[in-house]
């Protein structure tokens, strides 16, 4: 199931024409409402429960989540689907490698943007081949056009906070592309 944790508008009423920025306020709002979530949601005391971040876009939400929920070891998967910082210039998702916390057994994923839940469902995918189980998957943004196409995530909620279009394109406040 999807779930929008503020509300499910398009940013920029979906406008394609104008940037999407991510500034710092949008992003610790999101990662604010991703944690108080996760709080609600999974039992994060647990030792056997844990954060997973996909490299490399999911990094900065990894860190600050992990704060904000006082956890001190996290867990990432590397994965690439471009060469470029090229707008919509997808590939091939390839597994690169990861560091998983060795006695984590549930893992929280968090992405930065679920466009089609290709990297989403390579972790997912990867993570239960190794007997790990997957509780749910957050994302600062989604696209859409992912509300309607069918995924690996069965039984595994996908929470986010943020929605744009298929021709709506995101620049975080980190990223080189912001400013320009």
């Amino acid at each position: 199931m999807k779930i929008c944790l503020l509300e499910k508008k398009i940013l920029n009423n979906g406008e394609f024409k104008s940037k999407i920025k991510i500034n710092e306020e949008m992003f610790l709002r999101a990662a604010k409402l991703i944690s108080k979530d996760i709080i609600n949601c999974y039992d994060i005391k647990s030792k056997k429960v844990g954060l997973l971040g996909i490299a490399r876009g999911a990094m900065p939400l990894l860190v600050t989540t992990a704060h904000y929920l006082d956890i001190r070891k996290i867990s990432v998967m590397q994965v690439q689907m471009t060469n470029s910082d090229c707008i919509k210039d997808y590939g091939p998702v390839h597994f690169i490698n990861e560091m998983l916390v060795p006695d984590v057994e549930e893992f929280i994923i968090l992405e930065d943007i679920v466009s089609y839940g290709r990297c989403s469902n390579l972790a997912i995918n990867r993570l239960k081949n190794q007997g790990k189980n997957v509780k749910g998957v957050y994302s600062i943004v989604m696209n859409k056009a992912f509300e309607a196409l069918d995924y690996d995530m069965e039984n595994i909620d996908l929470k986010y906070v943020y929605m744009i279009n298929d021709k709506q394109w995101v620049h975080f406040f980190w990223e080189k592309g912001y400013l320009d």
